[in-house]
């Protein structure tokens, strides 16, 4: 009895060796997957922000030139 009790909690002991060394070793690699993920979406995102926010603010110019001019603040724009 006390011998499968001992091989018991060696498995369990071995399983969290494992799980723990797991972690150590797959953590990293799964940040690695997540940041790559995240490049990749910001390789879809970072265009399509630019092409919405540029526009937007190539509309807005004369209106921020008339406002600074109307604080006579003389900037080129």
């Amino acid at each position: 009895m006390s011998l499968a009790l001992a091989f018991n909690q060696l498995l369990v002991l071995d399983t969290g060796l494992w799980s723990l060394l797991a972690t150590r070793i797959l953590g990293p690699a799964l940040w690695f997957r997540r940041l790559r993920l995240l490049h990749l979406q910001g390789m879809i995102l970072f265009p399509l922000l630019l092409y919405l926010i540029l526009p937007l603010a190539l509309h807005s110019q004369p209106l921020v030139q008339h406002l600074l001019q109307k604080k006579n603040i003389s900037t080129r724009l």
